[in-house]
């Protein structure tokens, strides 16, 4: 009666064809005071490098949540409509990017910020996190 007529199209991914020509690393911000803003971390954190974004989770009442993250970035990101380039970040722009978040994380890291000592690490790919299950390397 009815006939299904489908077209199938050829297999082209965005995600294989538009790559990135720049390098972002990010850092966890941990025991922030309900009074940090957006702006007070980046003018913090901007010593150590280019800073690409700080965000700051809320409640719904719009508190910070007391902690955030900042990210770092190497190279230029491309305008919005321009996400066809294919060119990957170079080794050295990914080993720069690294030795910012490095040195952020170090030199911040418990250092008093607005009264209180900032916890500060490199955050870690997903599939690098533990799970709550795991024991950490000091409970085994």
């Amino acid at each position: 009666m009815f006939a299904l007529r489908t077209k199938i199209a050829p297999f082209t991914s965005k995600f294989l064809t538009n790559s990135r020509q720049f390098c972002i690393k990010a850092i966890y911000v941990g025991n922030l005071p309900w009074a940090a803003s957006e702006t007070d971390l980046k003018e913090a954190f901007g010593i150590y490098g280019n800073i690409d974004s700080v965000y700051l989770p809320r409640f719904e009442d719009g508190r910070t949540k007391g902690y955030g993250f900042v990210r770092y970035i190497v190279g230029e990101r491309p305008p919005s409509g321009e996400l066809n380039a294919t060119h990957f970040p170079t080794a050295e722009e990914i080993d720069s990017c690294t030795e910012i978040v490095k040195n952020a994380a170090e030199k911040m890291n418990g250092l008093d910020f607005m009264g209180r000592a900032l916890r500060v690490a490199i955050t870690q790919p997903t599939t690098q996190r533990r799970t709550r299950q795991e024991p950490r390397n000091d409970e085994e």
